[in-house]
């Protein structure tokens, strides 16, 4: 079993001189699944005076654990032309510790994407069978304490499961020990999105069988996308709101 879970806080200022808020701490039991990524779906429309920026700690796994350089931390302005932080093949060498997210606009409206990456296993071979070979489950659950930004946002969300599987398309064989990340883009062979719905604070999960009925068709990197969309496009108010969500994806 491998699990991930990340904790959002997001945080409404009382003057809209000041930014609303989202902060992600991202806590694993595996190095082999992390937050990688942050990115747009929607900004507002009629009224988009403001700005989409904060600030995020990653570890770059391209750098070796033993160095001072593996740590790092930034800024980031996201936008139509700037979506997001990393492009799709870069987000797999950046494993997220702390990302804030903070949105100015006027007008709600914003829809963001937290991405999840997952590497697969590699063979692991006893005897003339391969013990990774079985079903893979993938469970992404969502769930707020505090659901008075989400009743005055209209938000919505979904979730998206992409992954590459052995046994299909160019990249078909098993992941080798060395290879940590797609070569280029990821191939997606299975893909499942869930349907829209209405954050109304309770516990949802979502579960999906990558391989189910194909077991020798086991994810050699999976890609899952917690997606936001606030629904309404009123002003935002200006009085002060604490949500906290927490976001879950358990493998096994």
């Amino acid at each position: 079993m491998k699990l991930l879970t990340l904790s959002l806080l997001w945080i409404f200022s009382s003057s809209l001189a000041m930014a609303q808020q989202a902060g992600i701490n991202a806590v694993s039991t595996s190095e082999d699944i992390y937050a990688c990524n942050l990115s747009l779906n929607a900004v507002p429309t009629e009224n988009p005076i403001g700005k989409i920026m904060g600030s995020l700690i990653w570890e770059d796994l391209t750098v070796s654990e033993s160095s001072i350089s593996r740590t790092r931390s930034g800024g980031y302005v996201l936008s139509d032309d700037v979506a997001a932080i990393f492009d799709s093949s870069a987000q797999w060498n950046a494993a997220l510790t702390s990302l804030k997210l903070s949105f100015s606009t006027e007008q709600m409206g914003v829809g963001y994407n937290v991405h999840v990456c997952y590497v697969g296993p590699t063979k692991k071979e006893v005897g003339r069978n391969d013990q990774s070979e079985k079903t893979y489950d993938i469970v992404s659950s969502v769930y707020h304490s505090l659901p008075d930004y989400a009743k005055f946002a209209q938000l919505y969300y979904r979730t998206i499961t992409r992954c590459d599987l052995r046994g299909m398309g160019s990249q078909s064989a098993s992941r080798p020990n060395n290879q940590t990340r797609p070569s280029g883009t990821m191939e997606v062979d299975y893909s499942y999105t869930s349907n829209w719905a209405a954050f109304d604070g309770s516990y949802k999960e979502t579960t999906v069988i990558v391989n189910a009925n194909r077991p020798k068709n086991v994810p050699r990197f999976c890609e899952i996308v917690f997606q936001f969309k606030e629904g309404s496009t009123d002003l935002r108010p200006n009085d002060l709101k604490y949500t906290e969500v927490n976001l879950g994806v358990d493998i096994y």
